[in-house]
């Protein structure tokens, strides 16, 4: 997921992670809500921590997501949900999510300008 000179920042993606899964949705908002109060650090310092992080070009998407796959499907196979989703004025983001009970939580999102 990180390539090697990248280990440092393992503990904010793993944060990151952990945020994801608990407010089971891709929103950042959420994401940092939750990075916070684990951390015990302001909301806006999480989202700051958050949006470095999802600009990082080091971090590998794709193998992040086939790592949260790996972990949600120890339960057995794995139903996909996708969708477009309006993010900020400018963007689209497409989000896949896996569907446990009747939840789907996000493992991978990629974001695209709005005129795609």
């Amino acid at each position: 997921m990180l390539q090697p000179s990248e280990r440092r920042h393992a503990k904010v993606l793993s944060t990151v992670i952990a945020g994801t899964l608990v407010a089971a949705q891709a929103c950042s908002l959420n994401v940092a809500n939750v990075m916070a109060q684990w951390s015990g650090v302001r909301f806006d310092s999480a989202l700051n921590r958050l949006y470095r992080l999802l600009r990082n070009r080091r971090v590998e998407d794709e193998a992040l997501a086939e790592q949260l796959l790996s972990d949600v499907s120890r339960r057995g196979e794995v139903l996909l949900a996708v969708d477009w989703t309006e993010w900020h004025s400018a963007l689209r983001m497409l989000v896949a999510g896996a569907v446990i009970g009747h939840r789907g939580v996000p493992v991978f999102a990629r974001v695209f300008d709005r005129i795609v």
